[in-house]
């Protein structure tokens, strides 16, 4: 039996990014195997003794609310994989819940597929860099140097990890680039519009999309459709979590009078539909990107991605090639990045739609290369 690691599971449309899509394309070529999601992963075994003193002794003296719901679910995990220990072959984890940290104690071989660095560098601004986190880290990394194979959609995700000082076995890692996407039903007339997809939190960093749509009138033929969660932002003078999108429309006001619309979470059965209108989409993510689903999505549905040139983002996209690259929080490169898209003919649309399309097919292929040979 085979088992996988997937907090929110399987079919799930709260969880749509490249993990889900690397779990749905796997499990097509594994007839026995299981499960560990939050849904049957949610008791404590309190005879087990190290789960007795969490439960008595530590968990009240942690305050932050993600980093105890994190440790809680270690805890759980390890309860309901104890039961399978005798019977699983291998255990593959997404490393957002701890790079192999549970399969490693219990000593069932697994393999990690990166997702974010997130454990390497704690940039969820509701997380602080505290004692708590510096004995998790601690272990992941010995978690991860354990693990029977690394697995990443992009060559940055292991420069990061090996850049941060994070001990990896290079003949262990690979680069795995999944799309798996099957064709869109593609419209034959594109909307006026750009599209931004994804949680509204600092990292994905919508801010500078919007600071740069308020400053160039050349934006104004294009409606803003902003589709995602909304998150949180860190405000110092409280010391609270505040909305992020609240953040933005007091910080720039303007935004109420604008052709900016913010539509909220969209099921991803009605998200395709953004995807097939919008003739460009903007992926401004400042620190770090793996392989952006949204990138992929943009692709498939023949429209132009404007992209950070940050992680895994410049392997997806060949600028002027396959879409357009712009500066890390940089205004004035993502500007330049309309400007070129304006100047495009048709014929160049199509033959940048066309590109697009042939990186999609060749990620379509699955195909496992070797992290020291990858090109």
């Amino acid at each position: 039996m085979i088992g996988f690691v997937s907090f929110s599971g399987i079919g799930s449309d709260k969880g749509t990014g490249g993990i889900e899509i690397y779990y749905k394309n796997k499990i097509q070529t594994v007839k026995d195997y299981i499960f560990f999601t939050n849904n049957n992963t949610n008791t404590f075994d309190k005879k087990n003794f190290a789960t007795y003193i969490y439960l008595i002794f530590f968990r009240r003296n942690i305050n932050d609310f993600f980093l105890r719901s994190r440790i809680d679910w270690y805890f759980k995990l390890y309860t309901a994989m104890k039961k399978y220990k005798n019977v699983l072959e291998y255990v593959e984890v997404a490393d957002s819940f701890g790079y192999g940290i549970i399969p490693y104690i219990l000593k069932i071989p697994y393999i990690v597929k990166t997702h974010c660095p997130h454990s390497v560098k704690i940039d969820l601004n509701h997380w602080e860099m505290n004692k708590w986190n510096k004995r998790i880290t601690k272990i992941e990394k010995k978690a991860l140097r354990n693990a029977k194979k690394i697995i990443s959609p992009s060559k940055a995700m292991l420069d990061y990890l090996l850049s941060h000082k994070w001990k990896l076995n290079t003949n262990k890692c690979f680069i795995l680039q999944n799309g798996y996407y099957a064709p869109h039903s593609h419209l034959t007339e594109k909307k006026n519009q750009i599209l931004f997809v994804g949680n509204l939190e600092p990292q994905k960093n919508l801010e500078l999309l919007v600071k740069t749509y308020l400053n160039h009138s050349e934006f104004n033929k294009y409606e803003l459709i902003i589709c995602g969660s909304d998150r949180y932002i860190f405000n110092a003078k409280t010391k609270k979590n505040e909305s992020y999108w609240n953040y933005l429309v007091i910080k720039y006001p303007q935004i109420k009078n604008s052709n900016i619309k913010y539509l909220g979470f969209i099921q991803n059965d009605k998200l395709i539909e953004y995807y097939s209108l919008a003739k460009i989409i903007v992926v401004p993510s400042t620190e770090f990107e793996n392989f952006p689903t949204v990138i992929l999505e943009g692709f498939n549905n023949d429209a132009i991605v404007f992209g950070a040139r940050t992680g895994g983002i410049p392997e997806m996209i060949q600028d002027e090639k396959t879409g357009f690259l712009f500066n890390d929080q940089d205004e004035t490169t993502l500007f330049e990045c309309l400007l070129k898209y304006e100047k495009l003919s048709n014929a160049e649309i199509q033959q940048i739609i066309y590109n697009a399309h042939h990186f999609i097919s060749i990620a379509n292929k699955q195909i496992e290369k070797k992290y020291l040979s990858f090109l």
